[in-house]
């Protein structure tokens, strides 16, 4: 596992910093997911988040896969690939409220509670 995050670490320094930036959260969620299991071992919720977390790269892969044999996004195909990877993992592993509550930001006149 560690060898395939370097290899993916290398791979992934010729990306933009915002993508540098996603990966590593990516790879800090994973961990955090993966304790969180470690502590509650019979929790098939926690074993879901750490599987849909764990797998975003391959369904960054998949949706590459079909983007280019269908020809769109040419040029920008593994930013989206990413992009519709997260649309699809995230939800799962914090769960759908959750991530349009991040999406939207806090409720006007409000600060987000420390």
């Amino acid at each position: 596992m560690i060898l395939s995050r370097l290899v993916a670490l290398s791979v992934s320094i010729t990306l933009n910093a915002s993508l540098l930036q996603a990966y590593g959260v990516v790879v800090l969620w994973k961990v955090v997911c993966a304790t969180r299991l470690v502590l509650d071992p019979e929790s098939l919720a926690k074993l879901v988040e750490l599987f849909f977390i764990h797998h975003i790269y391959v369904w960054c892969r998949a949706f590459i896969s079909i983007m280019e044999t269908i020809g769109i996004f040419e040029e920008v195909t593994y930013t989206v690939g990413i992009l519709f990877a997260g649309f699809v993992c995230i939800p799962m592993t914090i769960g759908p409220g959750k991530s349009t509550k991040i999406s939207e930001g806090p409720p006007a006149g409000k600060q987000w509670p420390e």
